[in-house]
């Protein structure tokens, strides 16, 4: 057999194997196959696995068939606890889960109205617009997790906001609680909770509702709503008024809360008592260690005047023998003169304050020598004094 012979028997042996394997595919094919495309094969190229997992309309029709729509879907996991006030469930209710694990069925739309968060968080979450839209027959509230709430905190905030009522609500001093209008009850940690929630999630009506409800009754309240709201320059201004009254006069409770939620604030408000040089003795011998604020500021003050006068005398005592004498008399007559100006003039000047201060200071105390160094010694505590609350 020649080599052309070969080539040739070669040649028709691959035909037949081509018109075999044609022959077996188109005996698959029905009629109604023609023009459809043919649905690819598993494999085990995983290079190939994205494109032929593909599955037909019947495959597809039955997948979607076994998932269930967003009605019928698992409902979202339930907190440990709901809380008693906002234990009513509905269909348009949003369940509000703070980081104690409380739940709080609040109305989708009141919660939409009063906070600026939620609402620009629902308006940008395409996924819940999707899930709003296509379930309609939702029996279950959505879930949304409230990270940096407490429980306590977030009742404040919701019963405010929900309540218009502009009556004020009453405290009790004995149980330590206000008491609103509506007979529910709170405290000061519960308002220290709450304040921040309100911030963090612009519930802005919260704010306008503490002010006309919530008994400010003396500048110890006044100056803890101003740390709550971290109104810094506020509440430097009532720290500065509350030099009116020691600080012995501050409720324990305010202190107490300041410590725990506002440490700055509180030790703002110890800082300008405690370095405070004006006595509120009325006998400038007497200096009752009863008054704990500025009493071991006054010793000290005190004892560093009379250690500079001795030595403004050369080494040996003031010829007038009073220097503790006078030193006290000008913090107990500066004091006075403070006070008086900030009862009935609060927003006068520092630098006129002082001026005042200083003219007090040297009608009173004898002597030229003596009135002038005691003014000396006072200036620099008044400039520290001063800068705190500026």
């Amino acid at each position: 057999m020649s080599v052309d012979d070969r080539e040739l028997i070669k040649s028709l042996d691959l035909l037949h194997v081509k018109d075999a394997r044609d022959t077996d595919i188109s005996s698959t094919r029905t009629g109604s196959d023609v023009g459809d495309h043919p649905v690819p094969l598993p494999t085990s190229n995983a290079s190939f696995t994205g494109a032929e997992n593909t599955l037909t309309g019947d495959e597809a029709a039955a997948s979607n068939a076994a998932s269930p729509p967003p009605s019928e879907r698992s409902p979202d996991p339930l907190p440990s606890s709901i809380h008693p006030d906002f234990s009513r469930q509905t269909s348009d209710d949003f369940l509000l889960v703070t980081d104690d694990d409380v739940g709080f069925y609040v109305n989708r739309d009141f919660l939409l109205e009063h906070s600026d968060f939620f609402r620009d968080f629902e308006e940008m979450d395409s996924d819940i617009r999707q899930d709003d839209d296509a379930g309609k027959g939702r029996t279950q509230a959505v879930r949304r997790d409230m990270p940096g709430a407490l429980s306590n905190g977030l009742r404040v905030v919701l019963l405010k906001v929900k309540h218009t009522d502009d009556r004020p609500d009453v405290y009790d001093s004995k149980q330590k609680v206000f008491r609103s209008q509506q007979r529910w009850e709170y405290d000061l940690e519960d308002l220290a909770l709450a304040f921040p929630i309100a911030d963090q999630y612009g519930f802005t009506r919260f704010s306008a509702q503490a002010h006309r409800t919530i008994p400010q009754r003396s500048p110890w309240f006044r100056y803890l709503y101003a740390a709550f709201e971290a109104d810094e320059t506020v509440a430097k201004a009532i720290a500065k008024s509350s030099l009116l009254e020691d600080l012995t006069k501050c409720p324990q409770d305010i202190l107490s809360v300041l410590d725990k939620h506002h440490a700055p604030y509180a030790a703002l408000l110890r800082d300008i008592h405690r370095r405070n040089p004006f006595s509120m003795y009325s006998c400038p011998y007497y200096l009752s260690s009863t008054f704990q604020a500025n009493h071991d500021f006054l010793k000290k003050s005190k004892a560093d005047f009379m250690a500079k006068r001795l030595v403004e005398c050369g080494g040996e005592e003031c010829s007038c023998s009073k220097s503790g004498y006078w030193w006290a008399l000008a913090s107990k007559t500066g004091g006075q003169v403070l006070r008086r100006n900030l009862d009935s003039r609060p927003d006068r000047d520092d630098d006129n304050l002082w001026i005042a201060i200083r003219v007090s200071i040297w009608l009173s105390v004898a002597g030229l020598d003596c009135s002038e160094s005691v003014i000396r010694s006072f200036k620099p505590l008044w400039d520290d004094l001063a800068a705190l609350w500026q």
